[in-house]
């Protein structure tokens, strides 16, 4: 059985002492780390930063959001692609290598999104909805260009 030994001690700090759209909060809303480890990509109130891990150096800080508090955060398995949710329930695909947007923010949601995730394959990018459990499924293909996405009332319509 594997073992979790935890070090108080942190490996690397990552910091960025610059202010988001006037705010420093000084703690992250959400992290996710690419595949491969090199990347991570970090949001703290409507800003989201990506990060060299081996480095430990700020790479790009990526706006999109303006004033609306990113709650999640994904990247795809492949390591190509980012995704951001906020709190008014819009999302942005952002190219991870280049951390530019792919996409104007999308309204995948009429409430804030506290969850997303892509498939292993990087086809499909599924949220959550804060209100009324809602989950829409966006096929990568719909996010370039713009299309219908499938949005799923429960669980039950997924069998």
């Amino acid at each position: 059985m594997t073992q979790l030994i935890l070090n108080p001690k942190p490996l690397r700090l990552f910091e960025d002492r610059e202010q988001d759209n006037g705010y420093n909060y000084g703690y992250a809303n959400a992290i996710a780390v690419s595949s491969d480890g090199r990347r991570m990509v970090a949001a703290s109130t409507s800003l989201v930063r990506l990060w060299d891990m081996r480095e430990g150096i700020l790479l790009k800080r990526l706006e999109g959001h303006g004033w609306i508090k990113v709650n999640a955060l994904a990247v795809s398995r492949d390591g190509r692609l980012i995704a951001s949710g906020d709190g008014q329930g819009r999302l942005i695909a952002w190219d991870l290598n280049i951390g530019e947007p792919l996409t104007q923010p999308i309204i995948a949601h009429t409430s804030g999104i506290p969850s997303l995730a892509f498939s292993p394959d990087a086809t499909l990018l599924v949220t959550s909805s804060s209100v009324n459990s809602d989950f829409s499924f966006l096929p990568l293909i719909a996010i370039f260009p713009h299309q219908a996405m499938r949005t799923l009332k429960s669980w039950s319509q997924l069998i």
